[in-house]
């Protein structure tokens, strides 16, 4: 599954971002857009990455 969402948390700042999720892992985190998003976030979301 990928994620997108206009802010991801990543290395202590928000920003946008697509994150590919298999199972309960995330396997990569990808530049926003640069594959088609299963589930994508407005800008009134955050998608918290840690």
């Amino acid at each position: 599954m990928i994620i997108q969402g206009n802010k991801v948390f990543i290395s202590g700042q928000f920003m946008r971002a697509q994150i590919v999720i298999d199972g309960l892992k995330v396997r990569e985190i990808l530049p926003y857009d640069a594959k088609r998003a299963d589930v994508l976030f407005g800008k009134s979301y955050a998608v918290a990455f840690v």
